[in-house]
């Protein structure tokens, strides 16, 4: 390989990965989402604040959906290909949300296989609040309340 073909493919290698980091990246890595324009806006906008490991992570590991119910929760269900499960209900979605329960993921907390639950505790929900803190997000997602999931 030429200077020219190094440089080219080095060119090609770097736009490949701005785009892969953009909005349009973002959306095309998470696929079809199953829920209306705002909610899939509000994901994609989450996922895309990530940190860039995380962000793989997501794309891998997590799966989302939506119900009627208002507010984010996250299951699991191991025997998936990807056992995360991300469920946003119609209103009140914020990004910091989002990125709260996919930190719960990211930070490996304890699933009851059975039931499809985690087996939260306080300390549990003060380092997904301060794991999404440290993403950079700010709202409801960082604050330490009891919350379902």
């Amino acid at each position: 390989m030429n200077n020219d073909d190094r440089e080219s493919l080095q060119e090609a290698k770097a736009a490949y990965r701005e785009w892969e980091n953009s909005l349009e990246g973002v959306a095309y890595w998470l696929g079809d989402l199953p829920f209306p324009e705002s909610l899939e806006t509000v994901t994609i906008q989450a996922v895309h604040r990530l940190p860039d490991a995380v962000r793989e992570f997501v794309y891998y590991h997590c799966r989302f959906a939506s119900e009627d119910d208002a507010g984010v929760t996250i299951r699991c269900v191991p025997q998936a290909g990807r056992p995360w499960l991300v469920t946003l209900g119609q209103g009140g979605v914020e990004e910091s949300l989002i990125a709260h329960e996919i930190a719960h993921a990211w930070l490996g907390h304890e699933c009851d296989p059975q039931a499809g639950e985690l087996r939260l505790t306080q300390r549990d929900e003060e380092a997904a609040c301060d794991l999404t803190r440290q993403w950079g997000f700010a709202g409801t997602g960082t604050e330490t309340i009891q919350r379902p999931h």
